[in-house]
Order: C-alpha cells, then sequence, then structure tokens
C-alpha cells in the first residue's frame, strides 16, 4: 500500500510561529512516493486550509461541538460550523490550484480585446501639427494600433483633425 506521511508539531495549543508549514514541501521532495498530510494542533481552521493550498493530501483536524468544555484539547478543535466552513474552503482552494500548466482559462480569449492596451488621442490633435509622446495615451480597449506601435506616428504630421480620446490609426498621420 501506499505510505502517508503527516507534518505535526506536538504543541498544544500550537502557536502559529512553530506551525512550518513549508516542512510540507520537505515531506514531499523527500518523499515522493508518499501521500503528504499535515495533523493541526492550532487554533481556528487557517493552517488546515493553507496546508491544503501547499499540497497536503490528508487533513488532520482536532473535532469538538464545545470548543469551551474542559479538559481536553477543545480549545484547538474545530466546531462543526467552522469545520464545515474550512472544508468548503479547502474544496475551493483545490478547484483554483489547478494541474499547473500554463495556458489561456476558457472564456479569456474574449476578454483580450477588452483588458488589452491601444493609442488614444490625448488632447484634439490639429490637421497639420506634429505628433508628441504627450498627445498620445495608452489605455483600454484595444485598437488597431498597440501601444508597442505608438512611436510610429511620434513626430509624424496629423492629415486631418482628430478628435480627443480617439483611436489613433498610423495611415491619419504622414
Amino acid at each position: 500500500g501506499q505510505r502517508a506521511i503527516l507534518h505535526c508539531v506536538s504543541l498544544y495549543p500550537l502557536p502559529d510561529a512553530a506551525v512550518n508549514l513549508r516542512a510540507i514541501d520537505t515531506l514531499a521532495d523527500a518523499f515522493p512516493e508518499a501521500v503528504i498530510g499535515y495533523s493541526d494542533h492550532t487554533v481556528g481552521c487557517e493552517a488546515i486550509v493553507a496546508a491544503a493550498a501547499r499540497g497536503a493530501r490528508i487533513i488532520e483536524k482536532h473535532f469538538t461541538l464545545d470548543k469551551t468544555q474542559r479538559p481536553g484539547d477543545h480549545i484547538l478543535s474545530a466546531e462543526p460550523g467552522e469545520l464545515a466552513a474550512a472544508i468548503a474552503m479547502i474544496r475551493r482552494i483545490e478547484a483554483m490550484l489547478g494541474d499547473g500548466v500554463k495556458q489561456p482559462a476558457e472564456g479569456e480569449e474574449a476578454m483580450r480585446p477588452l483588458i488589452r492596451r491601444g493609442v488614444y488621442a490625448r488632447a484634439d490633435i490639429a490637421a497639420g501639427g506634429t505628433v508628441g509622446e504627450e498627445d498620445l495615451l495608452i489605455v483600454r480597449p484595444v485598437t488597431d494600433m498597440s501601444p508597442a506601435a505608438a512611436d510610429k506616428v511620434i513626430g509624424r504630421t496629423a492629415r486631418k483633425d482628430v478628435a480627443a480620446l480617439s483611436a489613433i490609426r498610423g495611415d491619419d498621420f504622414s
């Protein structure tokens, strides 16, 4: 069978500065064939959520119906609603982690024209006027002229009036 190794610090309750969640990475590197997990003794559920985001595949958290109950580890235990919320966060983070392959997300291509920038007239440019860098504005959305091509119109003469905030077109200049 497959071996599981859980990172655990045996302090009750475990102070944040002693959690050392990076030990999950150390264990994963040292034991690539094992399933790596985390056994938590902190107050709250932040550490188990963070451990899952670091790659822990097994999470152990003390559970109680009443944190105020004494004696025992109830103060560092999770009550039902708290644990349910942490599990929901872990499931959401698992979905967010993805497969690590960098590629456009579904629907991202359709957003490109809206998030890319184009070249616009900062103010009115009169026909016959020479365009300076200060006359140009690079903002969204994309236009026919990319920001990288803006220097192709700097120093050129406007063939016609160009209205403020209108898209700059290279053929409007000579």
